[in-house]
């Protein structure tokens, strides 16, 4: 964007190095970078200068044209490639008077204007093919391009015509005002301004125009552009302005110039737009048109008609007696980012949006990898940490340098880590327990194999009957709000049931009996084997502990009092025993 109005940008550190900017803001300071001035360029010539365009996706190359009367006159044709510094006359023989110029590329172009004369160029104006677009047209007023095929040319007396295939044809709209202005807002949506106040619209590429808007009678509407779909404004007489946010629903009138005549309108964002006519005067408005402010004013002789701008923020205004204004931008570093909360292990998409044509790049990204770039495109960085992160961004160019630091500005997030808990052990048929510690402001989302989940999903805790022998698993994926997610697993043997025999009552020992805290247990006499499994039942047929025997103990401390179940497993049968829990 370029900007016309003093601009702060939180943090934006501006030729000074980071700690004395701090302590200047500490202290109560304001740094403000100077605007820019519009400035005139020597074009070589006094002709009126009717339009300017500079091919899109370039800084350096444009056309200018115009004619040597207001009426009738002979034709120029201009032409930069350095950026509108200096400018070169193209035609070294006599022409008709020129309206309208618009290139399709630095090469490609159209000009058009008195005695029905059109011209087209593919060398980047070298040399010019004539054409006619009708016979019946007295005078091209305006040329517009959507893309290098779709185009418009309007002409005097309510005339629209149409090309889809790069002016080799030609189709006459009906519906059409006696325009002074066009605009493309999408290749179907175009929108014209002129006499009695009107505003027209199209919506199948300028075939048919349809009249939504009709002001004072005998006034003119002069300049119209769309931002968006929905944001636009129309300038006309008497510094008039109409805003719309609607698509051209409704409008809101202000007044930018006094008295000016306005032909040139545009918006470089929702907000921030430019108007600008006769008597040289140049309005600006960082409020989507509430209010105006003057840019620029001249002596109140000259005229302003058209504007151009650049991918670089520059700015160009053409006017009478070969007059052509231009405002550089200031270097200025700018980026934005695809996220600027993100999960660790996530990466973030950083574009610079510098203006003043910087011509290097070197960016430093905390807690990132890279860790630093050089070059107007970074490629993703990579965050694996939790934390809040700085950023900073230098341009340099010609004319200097400028920064860019934001503090804490990438803050990456991280969910909690799944950790599962439980025994990685069982027998078909057991009913086991799992569970993760409590992890708050998270989700619990548990899945099982080999397995049926009989309860707890979506909480820290789950039972699980298995089913099937061999091999089961539990997975636990944890999520935050923002969709960070960790995920733990824990593999299962599952040894098969079916053909256990009982084994011996006498053979087992439990004791002490009540018990307190441990139970102990022998097998004729002896500590039993490791690979024991127990399950521990209340009366009712419910589940309060199960695991691998160790050491022939169990820990019961935290076992309600009461009387309960004790089965025993392992591949040589099975065997239960009732105990009390004091």
């Amino acid at each position: 964007m370029l900007c016309f109005l003093p601009c702060f940008v939180g943090w934006k550190l501006r030729g000074f190095s980071q700690l004395i900017v701090l302590n200047l803001f500490l202290a109560g300071s304001t740094i403000v970078q100077a605007q820019p001035q519009w400035q005139f360029q020597n074009t070589g010539v006094s002709f009126i200068l009717t339009d300017i365009n500079f091919p899109a996706n370039q800084d350096s190359i444009g056309y200018a044209v115009g004619m040597s009367s207001t009426y009738n006159g002979n034709g120029v044709i201009l032409k930069t490639t350095d950026a509108g510094n200096s400018w070169v006359q193209l035609n070294s023989s006599v022409i008709p008077g020129l309206e309208a110029v618009y290139f399709v590329s630095v090469d490609t172009g159209y000009i058009g204007g008195w005695q029905n004369y059109f011209a087209k160029t593919t060398n980047g104006g070298l040399t010019w093919t004539t054409s006619s677009v009708n016979t019946s047209i007295w005078y091209i007023k305006e040329i517009e391009f959507f893309n290098s095929q779709k185009g418009i040319v309007t002409a005097a007396g309510s005339m629209a015509y149409v090309t889809n295939n790069g002016g080799a044809t030609w189709t006459a709209a009906s519906g059409f005002i006696n325009a002074e202005d066009i605009n493309f807002v999408t290749a179907d949506t175009v929108y014209a301004v002129g006499g009695d106040e009107k505003i027209a619209r199209s919506v199948n590429g300028g075939l048919n125009w349809t009249t939504i808007y009709t002001g004072v009678f005998q006034n003119i509407f002069l300049g119209v552009d769309f931002y968006d779909a929905r944001n636009g404004i129309v300038s006309g007489e008497d510094g008039k302005v109409l805003r719309t946010t609607n698509g051209g629903q409704t409008w809101n009138i202000s007044n930018a110039g006094g008295f000016h005549l306005l032909r040139v309108a545009h918006m470089f964002d929702s907000l921030n737009a430019l108007v600008a006519g006769t008597p040289e005067g140049v309005f600006v408005t960082s409020n989507g048109g509430q209010n105006w402010v003057s840019d620029f004013q001249g002596g109140n002789t000259y005229a302003l008609y058209k504007s151009a701008f650049t991918p670089n923020g520059n700015a160009f205004l053409c006017g009478s007696q070969g007059r052509i204004l231009k405002k550089v931008a200031v270097l200025t570093a700018d980026f934005s980012v695809s996220n600027d909360s993100i999960c660790s292990g996530d990466s973030v998409i950083y574009t610079h949006n510098s203006q003043g044509n910087p011509n290097s790049f070197s960016w430093t990204f905390v807690g990132g990898t890279p860790a630093t770039y050089n070059g107007a495109t970074p490629p993703a960085v990579r965050y694996s940490q939790p934390g809040l992160y700085d950023v900073q961004l230098i341009v340099n160019n010609a004319s200097g340098a400028d920064t860019l630091f934001r503090t804490a500005y990438i803050q990456v997030f991280a969910a909690a880590q799944a950790n599962i808990g439980g025994l990685s052990q069982a027998i078909v048929g057991d009913t086991s327990t799992y569970n993760t510690a409590n992890q708050a402001g998270h989700s619990y989302q548990w899945a099982v194999s080999g397995g049926q989940l009989i309860s707890g999903q979506g909480s820290r805790e789950i039972r699980v009957r298995w089913i099937q022998p061999l091999a089961g698993q539990i997975v636990l994926t944890l999520t935050n709000s923002l969709g960070c997610s960790s995920t733990d697993s824990l593999d299962v043997t599952i040894a098969q049931q079916t053909g256990l025999a009982q084994m011996q009552q006498a053979t087992w020992q439990l004791f002490p009996n009540p018990v307190l805290t441990n139970l102990h247990l022998h097998q004729n006499g002896q500590q039993p084997a490791n690979d024991m499994h127990f399950q521990i039942y209340d009366l009712l047929g419910r589940t309060h502990a199960s695991g691998l025997l160790v050491n022939g103990t169990i820990d019961l401390h935290l076992l309600a009092s009461g009387q309960y179940v004790l089965e025993l497993k392992s591949t040589q049968g099975y065997s239960r025993h009732r105990f009390i829990k004091q």
